[in-house]
């Protein structure tokens, strides 16, 4: 299962995640939920950094299958569209094959710890 943890800040606005694991629905190198949420994922890292003057820090470890990113200052319009544009393509993976093979949620920021927001949304 892919697990998505998508970090939110004390005003509701996203500014992290972390991407992980492989979604089992097919064998390794034809995995389509994989490849989907692999491509949204690096679309979205690309497009911050070619499309935006956002700064971010972001990690990718191809071998074990994960993606870390966060923004370093709260985003600007055009980094906030991005990250929404993120989330609702994890959302439409979602609602079209399930928790089964993507599990995503989300965290709040407050005082310096994380506490989750949701059970099953996007």
């Amino acid at each position: 299962m892919i697990k998505a943890c998508i970090l939110f800040d004390e005003n509701d606005e996203p500014f992290g995640f972390r991407i992980g694991g492989h979604a089992g629905f097919e064998a390794s190198g034809r995995d389509i939920m994989c490849a989907a949420v692999s491509i949204l994922a690096y679309t979205f890292l690309e497009s911050v950094a070619e499309l935006t003057n956002e700064p971010f820090v972001s990690e990718v470890d191809e071998a074990h299958g994960l993606i870390r990113f966060r923004f370093k200052e709260k985003p600007l319009h055009e980094g906030r569209l991005l990250f929404q544009a993120l989330l609702e393509g994890l959302r439409m993976i979602n609602e079209e094959y399930g928790e089964e093979f993507l599990h995503v949620r989300k965290y709040r920021r407050s005082n310096g710890t994380f506490t989750k927001i949701n059970d099953q949304e996007v």
